[in-house]
């Protein structure tokens, strides 16, 4: 019988660099009794998604409606001495006084930093923070819902109206001298949302959530825990827990919500593109796929979906390039777009230099190059607008734009593709701005009402030169090849990509516009 012998690839040399990192330990105790497991799952995938290592005490567990008590000695010592966080998910009295106990007994062990999820705003969660003050001066955080303080406070909804109400309900209820923190899952000030109360300086925050999703205590009191032994201070792990939950709830799987694991690319995508790959025998060879009508003319499939169409006539039909074409834009409204625009080419050319280093081919790098130097030109011809018109006279000027909100979202939006998408992704994102502008500049080829010689002639000119239509006609040679060469199952999310970067256009103009 014959056989192949297949060599297994060592890891990847960046994947080497963590190999002697030590994980930060978080250790979760809870003394819950009904669907522990579950909530013991979501606490290691909220973990793992925060790179910690976790270690787990439960007080029972239950096997259908059959509840067994689990043996309070299972709080382990490296619960204490590996790990100084620890999550308490309405602990039982005798877990708070195993870990009171190991603590004085191991005198490696420092006081740990605490965030506690409480049901209760009575006397079992006084009782409970009585035994906790043994084990830690204060506690980090405590996390309720919005519910368990109106159940224990019997004010309704409607009555609790300001952010005031609550924390005065929070400071009759709870002992000040052993709580640091308190958050309030769930709220309602002028939006779902989220408070945080800061004991050490009297500041409170209203955290506005882009969800009315019911945000769970539980994962959000492990993502602190989480983000604090990484050692991010109380106020930003708070943030960042209410963004990765809130997060993980938009964008979480069909299969199962929430999911707590986006972004996490497959291990096997890595190795099989990894250029020392050699189980090339073990590989499937790719279908080969049947021509598809949109490969020819890709640009015209988008902007004709129904998910880009409407984007894309907003933005190649704006009033700002028609304004500008009949000489009626305010000059004050150019100038903050030709600052704005000079801060984007910036972006723009340094994403497009990523794109050139993930394209597949020599041909597609060199035409990203060329892309940077018309992206520079750009750039220059802003600089003498700015200089000539307006008068700028020092060069640091063009480092110290203030950047406004559109052009923020803008760029988030490039960089996050830039960083994790894929080159066809990046082609996707590029391929608007490019395209766009020469459309929209086009519709007023030799109908320019402007006055002759002025800025706002020329900015017309340029965007509907022979030389910027050489350059659409790259940009669409470039659609057309990302059709060819993405899977099909990927059309979808370029289409959705383009569309959303056209709607980032309009609110480009836009902001000029309003300014």
């Amino acid at each position: 019988m014959s056989y192949n012998t297949v060599k297994v690839n060592s890891p990847a040399p960046y994947f080497c660099l963590n190999k002697n990192n030590e994980q930060p330990e978080v250790s979760v105790i809870t003394g819950r009794k009904w669907n522990v497991q579950t909530k013991i799952e979501n606490d290691i995938k909220v973990l793992t998604s925060h790179n910690c290592e976790s270690t787990t005490c439960l007080a029972y567990y239950s096997i259908g409606k059959t509840l067994i008590p689990t043996p309070i000695e299972s709080l382990t010592d490296s619960m204490v001495v590996k790990g100084g966080f620890i999550k308490l998910d309405c602990p039982t009295n005798e877990q708070i006084q195993i870990l009171e106990k190991k603590i004085k007994d191991d005198k490696k062990s420092m006081e740990p930093i605490i965030v506690m999820i409480s049901d209760d705003l009575g006397s079992v969660i006084f009782e409970q923070l009585n035994l906790v003050s043994k084990v830690a001066s204060k506690i980090e955080l405590l996390v309720v819902d919005l519910s368990v303080c109106l159940e224990h406070s019997n004010v309704s909804p409607q009555s609790l109206n300001t952010i005031e109400n609550l924390l005065q309900i929070l400071q009759e209820a709870l002992p000040e001298n052993i709580i640091k923190n308190i958050l309030v899952l769930n709220t309602n000030f002028g939006a779902h949302g989220s408070v945080l109360y800061l004991g050490n300086t009297g500041d409170s925050f209203n955290l506005q959530s882009n969800t009315s999703d019911i945000l769970d205590p539980s994962s959000v009191a492990t993502s602190v825990i989480a983000n604090r032994s990484h050692g991010y201070e109380i106020n930003e792990s708070v943030y960042g827990a209410i963004e990765f939950v809130q997060n993980s709830y938009l964008l979480g799987l069909k299969s199962g919500q929430p999911n707590y694991m986006y972004n996490i690319e497959l291990p096997l995508n890595h190795m099989l593109k990894d250029e020392c790959f050699e189980a090339q025998k073990m590989r499937i060879s790719k279908l080969v796929r049947s021509p598809n009508p949109i490969e020819e003319d890709f640009f015209e499939y988008l902007i004709n979906h129904m998910l880009v169409k409407p984007h894309w006539q907003s933005y190649v039909n704006h009033d700002f390039v028609k304004l500008i074409a009949d000489g009626t834009l305010d000059i004050n409204k150019f100038r903050f777009f030709i600052e704005q625009d000079y801060s984007y080419l910036v972006d723009y050319g340094r994403v497009h230099c990523i794109a050139g280093s993930k394209a597949p081919k020599l041909e597609n790098m060199e035409e990203e190059l060329v892309i940077v130097g018309r992206i520079r030109d750009e750039m220059a011809q802003h600089e003498k607008r700015l200089k000539e018109y307006f008068g700028v006279t020092d060069n640091s000027f063009f480092k110290n734009i203030k950047r406004g909100p559109a052009l923020n979202n803008y760029s988030r939006y490039f960089n996050d593709i830039a960083k994790r998408g894929t080159w066809e992704e990046l082609v996707a994102a590029l391929t608007p701005c490019m395209m766009g502008y020469g459309v929209a500049a086009l519709k007023y080829k030799g109908k320019v009402t402007a006055k002759k010689g002025s800025l706002y002639e020329e900015w017309i000119d340029i965007y509907s030169c022979a030389g910027y239509e050489d350059g659409m006609k790259i940009g669409q040679g470039l659609l057309n090849h990302i059709a060819r060469t993405a899977a099909p199952d990927q059309i979808e999310r370029l289409v959705r990509i383009y569309g959303e970067v056209c709607a980032l256009e309009t609110k480009f103009w836009d902001a000029a516009l309003a300014y």
